[in-house]
């Protein structure tokens, strides 16, 4: 097999350096093409689609793999996050945390009906000095409904708008509940979800990188390899932003009839 010529050479080990070597050649050919003979570009083009067609399985085995490992990971980091939330979420004691917001709730939807800035500050620094969570929580979340018992046009006693007051009293406390409601557990599995995210990313980079190298993308960017398109199939950007795994459906069985000896009893 003749190849291009290259200062230097490339030393190939792995499915990375063999869409390294192809990208290479690619725009080698390209970049020569003006210049040479229709047998010299056949010549060189049936070499690169041999070398091309003999790296295929090595360089589709490992993108698709790298993509699969990934995927794996961020099912396992997205049930450590889910188990961390529920942590969290099970040490609350209802039967505490209801009756502070009882009172709690009592006490600032008074102030708040009153017009009364400086109480509701009182109140809400009261809990949040107490070092008690529950009343805490019991405060930050009775913020959260302030707003709502605060007569229109009604002022502070510096003639500030209590609605604006009380607007920023709730972005305050939506940050202290936010606080309340996580652990260095927590921080640490949300931080492994999104660096394996980023490893998803570099996952759907590589293929497309792959597509090239086998010169199998269209000019709008859609993957022309079956194999490389159904592995970026399996993955999509949810509403968040955050990538969501698309699980294969496994195919519908036939529809035999009722009666059939093939019916299906509570099929879907």
């Amino acid at each position: 097999m003749s190849t291009l010529n290259f200062s230097g050479s490339q030393s190939i080990s792995n499915w990375r350096d063999m869409v390294k070597y192809l990208e290479k050649v690619n725009a080698k050919f390209q970049q020569n093409l003006p210049i040479m003979t229709r047998y010299e570009a056949a010549s060189i083009n049936a070499d690169i689609v041999e070398r091309k067609e003999y790296y295929r399985r090595f360089i589709e085995t490992g993108v698709v793999g790298m993509l699969e490992d990934a995927k794996a990971s961020y099912k396992s980091s997205l049930k450590d996050v889910e188990a961390q939330k529920a942590k969290i979420t099970n040490s609350w004691d209802a039967s505490k945390l209801a009756p502070e917001l009882q009172i709690f709730s009592m006490r600032i939807d008074k102030a708040a009906k009153d017009g009364d800035r400086a109480a509701l500050e009182v109140i809400y620094a009261e809990a949040k000095n107490s070092g008690d969570r529950y009343k805490q929580r019991a405060a930050a979340e009775a913020i959260q409904n302030a707003i709502e018992k605060v007569p229109a046009n009604a002022q502070d006693s510096h003639g500030t708008s209590m609605r604006r007051a009380v607007n920023l009293m709730q972005k305050t406390a939506a940050d202290d509940l936010a606080q309340l409601q996580t652990s260095p557990e927590l921080q640490a599995a949300q931080q492994k979800a999104a660096a394996v995210v980023e490893e998803i990313n570099a996952a759907r980079i590589s293929i497309a990188d792959a597509a090239r190298a086998f010169r199998e993308e269209a000019p709008n960017g859609t993957i022309l390899n079956t194999k490389l398109q159904k592995a970026l199939d399996s993955i999509r950007v949810g509403e968040d932003g955050n990538p969501e795994i698309v699980e294969e459906r496994p195919p519908t069985p036939p529809d035999f009839g009722v009666g059939s000896d093939h019916e299906i009893i509570n099929g879907v």
